[in-house]
């Protein structure tokens, strides 16, 4: 009696992180990476091209409860011991379903929510400065033509 078995690829990538990154105001960024080996924060990090200028240094872990009835962990990480001096304390190895989340620099998402309120209202601004200077420049045009024969 003889039996086939047949496997397929799916379960390739079963095992994933994220990685989640504030936007400075303009949204968050959510990317899957596939756990293939003994992934870090760091890898994280790397993985997508490093902390940008609305990105602040705040990271954690989020890492979801393992059972029914598990708790759900944050675990803070040190970005400048691991980046700067090196320690591995934080540096925590990723499992699959854990969180990585690079919080944004609240200045930065400040000015970028200000810039988004205050656009409208700028361009109806231009719209009227370049209206008046419109009519500014054409009644120039018609005082040097016709002011001086009247």
């Amino acid at each position: 009696d003889e039996r086939e078995v047949g496997v397929d690829g799916f379960g390739y990538d079963s095992k994933v992180y994220y990685s989640i990154t504030q936007g400075g105001g303009m949204g968050d960024q959510a990317v899957r990476f596939p756990i293939v080996g003994n992934e870090t924060v760091l890898d994280a990090v790397t993985q997508v091209n490093g902390l940008t200028a609305a990105s602040s240094s705040r990271i954690w872990v989020a890492r979801p409860g393992r059972s029914a009835h598990g708790c759900d962990q944050i675990l803070p990480v040190d970005w400048m011991a691991i980046s700067q001096r090196g320690s591995v304390e934080t540096n925590y190895q990723l499992l699959p379903g854990d969180r990585v989340y690079i919080e944004e620099d609240k200045l930065v998402a400040l000015d970028n929510k200000m810039a988004k309120l205050l656009a409208p209202i700028e361009r109806v601004f231009g719209f009227t400065l370049l209206g008046a200077s419109t009519l500014n420049g054409i009644n120039n045009v018609n005082s040097r033509n016709f002011g001086s024969g009247f």
